[in-house]
C-alpha cells in the first residue's frame, strides 16, 4: 500500500466537513457544465452561496479544489482499500468481488460529479494531482485483481488476462457517473449494481475475460 494515499486524522476531518463538501460538489457540477479552464473561482463562489473571502477560507486557488477532489475520493476509496481488503479476502472469491463491486459503486454513486470531470478533463489536470488520482485508480483495480487471482486459483473463475478484467470492472462501476444520464432514467442504484455484478461474475464463471 502507498502510504502517501492513507489519510491523517485531521485530513480525514477536513473532507468531511460539509462546507468543504458543499464547495466540492459546486465546483464538480461547474467544471462539467463549463470546463475547468473556464470556470472561475468567482463562479465557484456564487454557486456555492458564499463570498470569495469565505471560499479562500478552504482552498487558495481553482487548482485547491482539485485537491479537494483528490482528498474528497481518498476517503471514500482507502476506506475501501484499507477496511475491506483484509475482510474480502477472507470470503470466497465471487462473494468478496460481489462485496467489492458494491462498495465501489457505492463510492462512485456519492463522487459521481467528480469522476464524471476526471474524464472529461483529464488533459487540463496538473500531473501532480493527476498522478494522485492514477494512484488511487491503480490500487483499486489491483484489489480487483488479487479477488480475480484467487478465484482462478481455486478454479471459480477462468480468466486469460487478471488485469485487464480488474480494469473492465472498474470502468464498468465508472458507468454509473458517465453514463448517468440514461441510467438514472431507467433503473436505480440497486438494480445497476446487482446487474454489474451479474454480468462480471458471468463473464469470470465463463472465461469470457
Amino acid at each position: 500500500m502507498n502510504e502517501k494515499r492513507i489519510l491523517t486524522k485531521t485530513k480525514r476531518a477536513d473532507v468531511h466537513d460539509k462546507k468543504r463538501q458543499h464547495i466540492t460538489k459546486s465546483a464538480a457540477g461547474l467544471f462539467i457544465k463549463k470546463g475547468y479552464t473556464n470556470t472561475s473561482i468567482r463562479d465557484i463562489a456564487r454557486t456555492s452561496g458564499i463570498s470569495i473571502g469565505a471560499l479562500y477560507h478552504y482552498v487558495d486557488s481553482k487548482a485547491g479544489i482539485l485537491s479537494l477532489f483528490i482528498d474528497w475520493q481518498s476517503m471514500y476509496l482507502n476506506d475501501f482499500i484499507n477496511n475491506k481488503s483484509s475482510v474480502l479476502m477472507r470470503k470466497s472469491p465471487e462473494e468478496s468481488l460481489a462485496i467489492g463491486i458494491k462498495t465501489y459503486i457505492t463510492a462512485v454513486d456519492e463522487l459521481r460529479d467528480v469522476i464524471l470531470f476526471w474524464y472529461q478533463e483529464a488533459r487540463n489536470i496538473p500531473p501532480d494531482r493527476l498522478s494522485c488520482l492514477l494512484d488511487i485508480e491503480l490500487q483499486i483495480t489491483q484489489l480487483f485483481s488479487d479477488i480475480i487471482s484467487a478465484g482462478c486459483d481455486c478454479g471459480k473463475f477462468k480468466v486469460r488476462d487478471i488485469n485487464l478484467a480488474a480494469h473492465n470492472i472498474n470502468v464498468l462501476g465508472d458507468m454509473w457517473a458517465f453514463r448517468r444520464w440514461y441510467l438514472t432514467q431507467h433503473c436505480t442504484l440497486n438494480h445497476f449494481i446487482r446487474e454489474q455484478t451479474r454480468f462480471i461474475l458471468d463473464g469470470l464463471r465463463s472465461g469470457k475475460y
